[in-house]
């Protein structure tokens, strides 16, 4: 954090998620874990990244299959949903 304090370079790229991932874990309640709740938050930020056509489509199922092989969620848990 010492090296990138603006978050303009590599802290930017390791933010990646969070924002989603944030908001993840405190509509739960906090009872979704921080890696978890980044897990769907990247996810999330991928498809709005190909929604905006800022990034290939395939881009989040990469991530989805990626984040899946090790045992992470993609989707937010049923009881969060609308």
């Amino acid at each position: 954090m010492q090296q990138d304090p603006f978050e303009q370079g590599i802290r930017a790229t390791l933010n990646l998620g969070h924002t989603f991932g944030h908001a993840v874990e405190q509509v739960s309640g906090y009872t979704v874990r921080h890696g978890e709740g980044v897990a769907m938050g990247l996810v999330a930020a991928a498809n709005l990244s190909a929604r905006l056509e800022a990034c290939d489509p395939a881009l989040q199922g990469r991530i989805e299959q990626v984040l899946e092989n090790v045992g992470l969620p993609t989707r937010l848990p049923l009881s969060l949903r609308p």
